[in-house]
C-alpha cells in the first residue's frame, strides 16, 4: 500500500451568481429560501424571484488514493506510486513440541511512513506501529489504545525475510534493541542505523511485552493497517439565477463520510465574494452556515473567513453547507467565484516525550 497518511481529495466549487435569467438547466435544483423583512421569516420562493442549479459530479463514490475532482465534474484517481509488501505472522514448533508466533513488519526503503497493527495474543489489535526510513536511519515508534502498556520493547531488524527463525533468534530477550521500562508506557521510539547491506526491503520485529489491568499478553507488530477514506459528494457546480434583490439561502454541499479508517481534516480555500465578470469592484456578498437546514442555522460566516475554519468527521459523519447571497443595487451581469474544499485522511503519529534512541530505559 502506498503512502496513506495525508489522502487529499480536492473538490473544486464554481460559484455562480447571475442577476439576470439565463437559459439551460443542470442536474438537481434546491430549495430557496428568501428573507422577508415584513415578518422576520424566511419564505420559499418560485422560479421567477430565484432559482439555484448544481451540476452533480460524474462520480458520486471515490476511494483511497489522491482524488481530484475539476470543475468540469470528472473524477480522477491517481493509483499509490509504492508498492505494498504484505507481512505474515509465522508460527514455529519448538524441541519440546510446542509452539510459537511471531508477527514481522515488511517495509519498503522508500522513505515512505508507514502504519502497522500491533497484535496481543494473536487476534486482538491493540496498538499501531509507525516505520519510515530517511537517508541512513529506521524510525520505528509504537501506539497503543485504551488502557494498554507495555514494560518492555524489543526491536530486531532482518534483511531477509524472516519465515525460518529459530528458537534463539526469536528470543525477545537477545534482539539488538530492547528497553524496559520501570513506569509501563504506551508510546515509544526507536532510531536505528540501517544495515549497510544494499536491499529494497527491511523486515523489522517489534515485540512488547504489555498489560491491561489483570491482563498481560505478547504482542507483536505486523499486517500494514489498511487506510482508506471514500467520500460522497452532493454536488460540484452551483450556479444562482436571481431576479430581484433580497436575500436568498440554499443548501450549497453535502459531503459524507462513506468510510474512512481515520478522522477526516475538512478545510477550505480561496473562499470569497463573488466577483462580476469581466472586471469592476462590483461585489456579491456570500455566507454560510453549517446546517442541516434553515431553521438549524445558528451563525452565518462570511466567505473570507471561511478560509479560516476546519471540520474533523469520524467515518459515517455528514457535513452540510448552506450559503446565503445579498442581492442589493448590485448591477446585472455574471459574478464568480472558485473555491477548494480539501479531505484529508489523518492518519499522524502521535507526539512522543523525551530522547530517542538506541539505549535501554
Amino acid at each position: 500500500m502506498g503512502e496513506w497518511p495525508r489522502k487529499v481529495l480536492r473538490t473544486s466549487l464554481y460559484v455562480s451568481a447571475i442577476l439576470f435569467l439565463i437559459s439551460g438547466a443542470l442536474a438537481y435544483v434546491p430549495t430557496v429560501y428568501r428573507y422577508d423583512p415584513t415578518t422576520g421569516l424566511w419564505k420559499v420562493v418560485d422560479k421567477s424571484e430565484s432559482e439555484i442549479k448544481v451540476e452533480l459530479p460524474s462520480a458520486r463514490e471515490f476511494f483511497n488514493s489522491n482524488v481530484s475532482v475539476p470543475i468540469a465534474g470528472t473524477i480522477v484517481l491517481e493509483p499509490p506510486t509504492s508498492n505494498h509488501v504484505d507481512s505474515q505472522i509465522v508460527t514455529i514448533k519448538s524441541a519440546g513440541g510446542g509452539g510459537k508466533w511471531y508477527f514481522y513488519m515488511a517495509y519498503p526503503l522508500d522513505s515512505v511512513k508507514r502504519y502497522y497493527k500491533i497484535i496481543a495474543g494473536q487476534h486482538e489489535w491493540i496498538g499501531r506501529a509507525t516505520v519510515k526510513s530517511e537517508n541512513n536511519s529506521l524510525s520505528v515508534s509504537f501506539s497503543l489504545f485504551d488502557n494498554w502498556v507495555a514494560s518492555e520493547s524489543h526491536l530486531h531488524l532482518f534483511t531477509e525475510e524472516p519465515t525460518n527463525l529459530s528458537n534463539s533468534e526469536l528470543a525477545p530477550g537477545q534482539f539488538p534493541y530492547k528497553r524496559s521500562y520501570s513506569t509501563p508506557v504506551n508510546q515509544d521510539t526507536y532510531t536505528v542505523t540501517l544495515p549497510a547491506t544494499e536491499v529494497s526491503t527491511i523486515y523489522i520485529l517489534l515485540h512488547l511485552k504489555v498489560y491491561n489491568g489483570s491482563n498481560e499478553e505478547t504482542a507483536w507488530a505486523g499486517e500494514e493497517e489498511e487506510t482508506k477514506m471514500c467520500i460522497q459528494v452532493s454536488n460540484i457546480n452551483v450556479a444562482w439565477y436571481v431576479k430581484k434583490p433580497g436575500q436568498y439561502v440554499a443548501k450549497f454541499l453535502t459531503a459524507a463520510i462513506v468510510t474512512a479508517s481515520h478522522p477526516v481534516l475538512v478545510t477550505f480555500s480561496n473562499f470569497d465574494d463573488l466577483s462580476l465578470e469581466g472586471g469592476g469592484e462590483e461585489k456579491l456578498p456570500v455566507y454560510y452556515s453549517f446546517a442541516e437546514d434553515l431553521s438549524s442555522v445558528q451563525s452565518w460566516i462570511r466567505a473570507t473567513d471561511l478560509n479560516n475554519q476546519s471540520l474533523t468527521l469520524q467515518n459515517g459523519q455528514m457535513m452540510n453547507m448552506l450559503h446565503k447571497i445579498v442581492v442589493g443595487t448590485q448591477q446585472a451581469g455574471t459574478y464568480r467565484n472558485t473555491a477548494t474544499v480539501t479531505f484529508t485522511l489523518q492518519a499522524v503519529q502521535n507526539h512522543i516525550e523525551g530522547e530517542s534512541g538506541q539505549g535501554g530505559k
